[in-house]
């Protein structure tokens, strides 16, 4: 590997790509140790990686930021396919292309639903998203665990192409890829909104035992004035605007500088999560 290409892979690895950059290097030294093909190479470690990610799914029932598995198979991804043929995979899942799945049964249901919720309590202080997200979270794991089993298990996997070509040749294969990252979608966005929630809620708690300091302070008029304003501006989802007030009334509270920082942490909190919130 020449010079360029390394730095061209620090690069990638700094900007949180360096799971396609261990996939890259992997196919690189299994096609040495293995007297294959490049495209030999990625066809094997992406079945590995969707091995391991039905491993992690039967042990622990859900994928998450955690799951390696999931990572390395979706850095194969990224890795063999082009972000035109990914984008195509999407969008033929949501098409006759793609062959739904069985309806999972309701044991299957129940056990993927105790599962979400079990990693929810244990990963943010037992606190859990309510039944609809946990229930649809259950189901889109259940989903992926079968699509990638249904994808693994194609005999059309055992020819000479590369999976370029077995896609391009079979679509539907490609929709089922794309099924499964639209579900892995929707379980990130469950758990981003609970997280987004619940630091909203945390730092409004804050913000307003906060403001009162301030107001036992003595500069109680100057801050209901600010508050009034505030409120209309995140009301409005104006939080680029809620920002540069806080900056302001820093400035001007300066002279009870410990309970104004305290505020202003709290204030610019709620911002970036009430923010984030918009965007989710």
């Amino acid at each position: 590997m020449g010079f360029k290409e390394k730095m061209k892979d620090v690069g990638r690895m700094i900007i949180g790509k360096g799971p396609e950059v261990k996939f890259k290097n992997d196919v690189e030294k299994y096609a040495i140790d293995h007297g294959c093909s490049p495209d030999e190479a990625k066809k094997a470690l992406f079945e590995n990686a969707m091995s391991q990610v039905r491993l992690e799914l039967f042990h622990n029932g859900v994928i998450n930021s955690e799951s390696e598995g999931y990572r390395r198979f979706e850095a194969g991804i990224n890795e063999i396919f082009d972000q035109t043929e990914i984008n195509k995979f999407r969008l033929d899942s949501n098409t006759a292309l793609y062959a739904p799945m069985a309806s999972p049964t309701s044991g299957e249901i129940k056990n993927s639903f105790n599962k979400s919720k079990s990693y929810y309590s244990n990963k943010y202080e037992d606190k859990t998203p309510n039944v609809v997200i946990l229930d649809d979270a259950g189901k889109n794991n259940i989903l992926v665990n079968k699509l990638i089993g249904r994808f693994s298990g194609d005999p059309r996997l055992l020819g000479p192409d590369d999976l370029n070509t077995i896609l391009a040749t079979y679509p539907e294969m490609g929709a089922d890829l794309g099924m499964i990252l639209r579900s892995r979608d929707q379980i990130k966005n469950h758990e981003n909104k609970f997280f987004v929630d619940g630091k909203l809620k945390e730092s409004a708690k804050s913000l307003g035992s906060d403001a009162l300091k301030l107001l036992e302070s003595g500069l109680g008029g100057t801050l209901v004035t600010f508050i009034k304003m505030a409120s209309e501006l995140i009301k409005n989802h104006n939080f680029g605007g809620f920002s540069r007030s806080m900056k302001m009334l820093t400035l001007h509270f300066g002279r009870v500088a410990g309970d104004t920082a305290n505020f202003g942490v709290s204030a610019f909190k709620t911002a970036k999560y009430g923010y984030k919130k918009t965007k989710l």
